[in-house]
């Protein structure tokens, strides 16, 4: 119909990088760093991201215990590829990011998804979490903030998934790239270094370098050499200017605090517009989202998220995405401008009456 729909289902920024890292993305090309660079990363991004969360974590991370990879999700990838095998059992706190499955099922491993809840602030129960741990459970899943329901792990909820992790010897992956945008400190599984670890981040959400790819992971020095060689095997190196872009990107904390702030401020805004609304949602910790629920028997959240779509041209992200206990959710992304999304709470209104 040629109507402008306002893409509310995509976690993409809508700001521009910082001016710093698209002068030097330039700069490192016209110095010629287009060349095939070490398979972890070059030593001064790995030895700078070290810094940088030994900083902002306190925690106490060298350069060889970092690998450089093409966005957030190709350190998952190579986290599970190193370390899940055939009939190997990897534990997911659902709702959660689709692609985590994916990845595992990929890897020859099967998934086993402990639902949490919104009657229960999406606080993952212990005992159920316990339940699911058997002798071929190798690995956990962790995302804090969570995507989609914004959920940040508590310190004693992380201490207490950290000891069941040491009890049954299963590595956690912590997926934390929704970290610059919570509202308080983030408790992260850094602070536990007396587990086995990989913690992934990302530079697509926090610098707006979504198209650049690039991200990293860090975990012990074997882990992280394993994945190395799975990395040199797939791609080779990730390019050297947009590794050099990511150097500088790590300078912008000014950036960096301005934009967090602007999302936290949509995210309340969005939250207290559709608080009126026949919905039911938790005010999200941290990330860029909104997960709600339907209090109406009209529709599920499929037959909402494409009302909503063709009937006002607002497009959200069904909850069944998410979890097969989620069909009466949709999630919403609060990365568009004030007056997009004070429009499509409108639309949302308008459907919901």
């Amino acid at each position: 119909t040629g109507r402008k729909v306002i893409h509310l289902e995509v976690g993409e920024p809508d700001f521009e990088p910082p001016e710093l890292v698209k002068t030097s993305l330039k700069e490192a090309l016209d110095l010629g760093y287009s060349k095939y660079s070490e398979s972890a990363g070059i030593a001064d991004l790995r030895e700078k991201i070290a810094n940088h969360l030994n900083e902002i974590q306190n925690t106490n991370v060298s350069s060889d215990q970092v690998i450089v990879t093409p966005g957030a999700r190709f350190a998952i990838v190579l986290s599970v590829l190193s370390r899940i095998q055939r009939g190997d059992e990897v534990i997911i706190l659902d709702p959660s990011y689709p692609a985590y499955t994916d990845i595992v099922r990929e890897s020859g491993g099967r998934t086993i998804r402990v639902p949490t809840f919104l009657e229960n602030d999406w606080i993952p129960n212990m005992d159920l979490v316990e339940s699911r741990i058997n002798e071929s459970t190798k690995m956990m899943i962790l995302n804090s903030p969570s995507n989609p329901t914004g959920k940040v792990l508590t310190r004693s909820t992380l201490q207490s998934l950290v000891d069941l992790a040491i009890e049954h010897d299963i590595q956690i992956l912590s997926d934390e790239v929704y970290s610059r945008f919570t509202s308080a400190k983030h408790p992260s599984v850094l602070e536990f270094p007396e587990c086995s670890q990989v913690f992934v981040d990302s530079f697509s959400k926090t610098y707006r370098m979504s198209g650049y790819r690039i991200g990293y992971a860090v975990s012990d020095v074997s882990s992280i050499q394993r994945m190395t060689q799975l990395q040199n095997i797939f791609l080779t190196s990730i390019p050297e200017f947009i590794q050099y872009a990511g150097l500088n990107a790590l300078d912008c904390k000014e950036d960096v605090e301005r934009y967090a702030a602007t999302i936290r401020q949509r995210r309340d805004h969005m939250c207290k517009l559709l608080r009126d609304l026949p919905l039911s949602f938790c005010q999200p910790d941290g990330g860029f989202y909104i997960f709600s629920k339907l209090e109406t028997e009209k529709f599920d959240g499929v037959q909402f998220s494409e009302k909503l779509l063709e009937e006002q041209g607002v497009s959200v992200v069904p909850g069944i995405a998410y979890g097969s206990d989620y069909s009466r959710f949709f999630r919403i992304s609060v990365c568009q401008p004030e007056k997009d999304l004070i429009k499509a709470a409108g639309c949302i209104k308008e459907v919901l009456q």
